[in-house]
């Protein structure tokens, strides 16, 4: 893995933290560190693995998402395969298999309010239920950000919460719902509390002191998580546990079995802002993944690079998209990428500018746009700020990732030329024939639902490489990748344990 060498202005740096002028010297430090991810040593890039699912290019009135900056824009009911999306007065209610529109929600109707601008949506997972945030501007006072559960398709106001203030002041207010639709949380500022949990099944309110960024809440709706903690919703009074991690958490999602919280934990350092994902264990707060991402500043108003804005974990915990936006080698990198925990070598990517997976919140880039992930991130639905930010010009964009997310691919190596495995079946340990000799080659065995069961490394001995199996791995039909440390060499083998 290389080293990088970073110049740090230290006299800019003591000036600015402390008030201690240096007199004009110009002090350089270097510093050597260890980079993950493929912000590392990666000069190649690894396969792209999704394709285009469908587009949704506009019918006339429902072509715009009302160059709303907040978003998100559009939520999955992945159980009803329905996508809901915001217009200017309305949603649409499209087909989460062919984007075809099959419904349109009137939000003016609906809240019998003439002024009613819709900006958020949220759906539990059958898409019975909705919550939706909308504004109401008023001449005096300031406006009203309010956010209301809706039944669909009865299109029924089940409860609103109301946030008074300023229309600036609205865009981290930021909502959620439970999959199950019981459970929804709402900016409200109710004597002092910035938040709202409300129980749809108890019609019962619990004020929040915690906020801010986005919230998640597990597939059973029991657990919720934001920030550096977790709720238990079971208990009468929801009871909180803080995963007692030193660095403040930012945009926790918890994992849809609950075991896993996947957070930011970027850290900062004098002027500088490093970049960081962290995948922790909910039960013991145990870091099992984290990845560093690159960090760029050019002095004065310039922003940092907004590399690992956005992630998403899958529902078993195994998979992580990242978003990376940073340069290796010279080379701009502004994509999504794939890992297979626990590596951090990245096992494909999207095709630029198809799965941002921005929030819209951060609109420092000319690509921003908004994406949600299906639960075991086989599926994205973006839908981008401009058609023409979008690789396949459009306002919605769905895209599938079932090659090497949900398992490895039968039927050869990408190169076309497939090395001999053998002995296959296997009581222990095999040899691959590998053309590219004198390369570190980085394998994993993964079962067929794609839960990540082996993994290793090895050398390649001439033409070869030799790989040692855990001994405690069950006899069974396995998927075998390997790689080189660039993933520009990968190959993939059916592999049978006896």
């Amino acid at each position: 893995m290389e080293r990088y060498t970073i110049v740090i202005h230290i006299n800019e740096i003591i000036n600015r933290a402390y008030g201690i002028p240096i007199g004009g010297l110009l002090w350089v430090v270097a510093v050597s560190f260890m980079l993950q991810g493929i912000a590392s040593a990666q000069t190649e890039l690894p396969p792209i693995i999704g394709d285009t699912l469908w587009t949704y290019t506009g019918d006339g009135n429902y072509n715009s998402p009302s160059n709303n900056p907040w978003g998100p824009w559009h939520a999955l009911a992945e159980d009803a395969k329905v996508l809901y999306r915001v217009h200017w007065s309305d949603i649409t209610v499209h087909d989460a298999t062919t984007g075809k529109v099959k419904d349109v929600i009137g939000i003016r109707e609906v809240f019998n309010n003439t002024k009613a601008r819709p900006r958020r949506v949220y759906s539990n997972s059958w898409g019975t239920r909705l919550v939706v945030q909308y504004i109401v501007n008023a001449r005096r006072g300031g406006d009203s950000l309010i956010t209301s559960l809706i039944s669909y398709p009865e299109r029924n106001v089940i409860k609103e919460v109301q946030f008074e203030g300023e229309s600036s002041l609205f865009g981290g207010a930021r909502a959620c719902i439970s999959p199950d639709g019981r459970w929804f949380v709402a900016a409200s500022r109710s004597n002092g509390h910035p938040y709202t949990l409300y129980d749809s099944k108890r019609d019962k309110s619990f004020p929040l002191d915690i906020g801010g960024g986005s919230w998640s809440f597990d597939s059973s709706s029991r657990y919720m998580a934001v920030r550096n903690y977790i709720l238990d919703l079971a208990p009468d009074e929801p009871a909180m546990k803080s995963l007692n991690y030193s660095a403040q958490l930012g945009d926790s999602q918890l994992s849809a079995d609950g075991r896993f919280l996947i957070s930011r934990t970027t850290r900062e350092v004098g002027l500088s802002s490093w970049p960081q994902i962290t995948v922790f264990e909910c039960v013991s707060g145990r870091v099992v993944w984290q990845i560093n991402g690159g960090w760029e500043w050019e002095g004065g108003p310039s922003p940092m690079r907004d590399d690992l804005v956005s992630f998403a974990i899958s529902g078993d915990g195994r998979v992580v998209y990242a978003y990376r936006n940073d340069t290796v080698n010279g080379k701009v990198l502004d994509e999504g990428f794939f890992y297979r925990i626990p590596d951090t070598i990245p096992m494909g990517r999207s095709k630029n500018n198809t799965s941002w997976g921005y929030s819209p919140d951060a609109n420092t880039s000319s690509h921003i746009g908004f994406a949600t992930f299906s639960r075991d991130l086989t599926r994205s639905y973006t839908a981008p700020l401009y058609p023409s930010s979008s690789a396949y010009p459009c306002w919605l964009l769905a895209m599938r990732f079932d090659e090497l997310v949900t398992s490895i691919p039968e039927g050869g190596p990408t190169n076309p030329e497939q090395p001999a495995l053998y002995p296959n079946p296997t009581t222990g340990a095999v040899t691959v024939r590998w053309d590219w000799p004198d390369e570190k080659v980085h394998w994993q065995v993964a079962s067929p639902t794609g839960q990540l069961v082996d993994f290793g490394s090895a050398a390649a001995v001439g033409n070869a490489v030799r790989i040692v199996l855990a001994s405690d791995l069950a006899a069974g039909r396995y998927s075998l990748l390997l790689r080189n440390a660039h993933a520009e060499h990968v190959q993939h083998f059916t592999l049978i344990k006896n």
